[in-house]
């Protein structure tokens, strides 16, 4: 028998193994879970009802290591609204906040068994808010859309911006970049930015001009612009 075909018996040996072994974990899951037992449909709905005003938060960190690759005014907002000059030495990656399983709500079900994590991700993307306020959008969407992944990015609905970043194009007019699919937000179906963010456009003639470029921005004339407070 030569090496390759030694080589293949051993792959459909280790993959028969542990198939059998995820399969009866599965099977046990099923008769020994509460949440299991239930029907897919009601399952779902709890799925769905769990992320009722869930928040997740991604946030940025300052890493130098990445100015070897990029020069550092890449990194820097043109109107110097989100990096100051004493932050010229560092610049903007994202990422999701490490979060404790205690007091995760919601989120902890990321962290059970595969079978529930596996069902809770769709729900998990497309019902819960992604509040990316605490990063420069522009410039800082392709970390997060690595991160995240783009299959995950489609499926995201709600997002939370910083009003500075909103104030922002509502002086661009018709100049601003447009969103397309590469962005991988085709999903997108409702925007909220804090009041309390805002800088020049804190009104409600402002907000028209917001929600305006907005929906602009992102080809959606229909898309739904909250302001929160």
């Amino acid at each position: 028998m030569n090496h390759e075909a030694l080589g293949s018996s051993r792959s459909r040996d280790v993959t028969t193994h542990n198939g059998d072994h995820g399969l009866t974990i599965t099977q046990r899951n099923t008769l020994d879970s509460p949440l299991l037992r239930l029907p897919g449909e009601i399952r779902n709905k709890i799925y769905d009802y769990a992320l009722i005003g869930e928040t997740v938060s991604v946030r940025y960190f300052h890493l130098k290591d990445l100015l070897q690759v990029k020069r550092w005014y890449d990194y820097i907002d043109v109107f110097g609204l989100f990096a100051q000059p004493s932050d010229v030495r560092s610049c903007w990656h994202e990422d999701i906040v490490p979060h404790e399983r205690k007091g995760l709500g919601a989120l902890a079900l990321l962290f059970t068994c595969s079978q529930i994590r596996n069902e809770f991700l769709v729900p998990f993307y497309s019902r819960a808010v992604f509040d990316f306020s605490d990063f420069e959008f522009r410039s800082g969407w392709r970390c997060i859309r690595s991160h995240i992944g783009h299959s995950n990015c489609r499926l995201i609905q709600s997002i939370k911006l910083d009003g500075r970043w909103a104030d922002w194009l509502g002086f661009m007019h018709h100049d601003y970049p447009v969103l397309t699919d590469e962005d991988y937000l085709s999903s997108m179906r409702q925007i909220e930015i804090p009041k309390s963010s805002l800088i020049w456009w804190d009104s409600e003639e402002g907000h028209e001009v917001i929600r305006k470029a907005l929906r602009q921005w992102s080809g959606k004339p229909d898309l739904v612009v909250k302001f929160v407070t």
